[in-house]
């Protein structure tokens, strides 16, 4: 994370336009897990970003048992 917020400049993969810079991440389970397994594992994964004082704020979607997203904001 250290590494993604001191060598990525705002604006880096844009279209021009400014804009904040964030990194997306996904996640996958297998086939059958359920959305509360889901939930846990974000729930991990926030804990573990918390400790990162480079990050402004975290949005976490959980589309299903099997897929969720995280936008992580510096």
């Amino acid at each position: 994370m250290r590494l993604f917020a001191k060598n990525v400049k705002e604006g880096s993969y844009s279209s021009g336009e400014k804009s904040e810079t964030s990194l997306n991440i996904a996640a996958t389970l297998p086939n059958g897990a359920t959305k509360e397994q889901m939930n846990t594992l974000m729930q991990k994964m926030e804990e573990y970003l918390r400790q990162y004082k480079e990050i402004r704020q975290f949005e976490t979607y959980i589309e299903s048992g099997n897929r969720a997203s995280m936008r992580i904001y510096l």
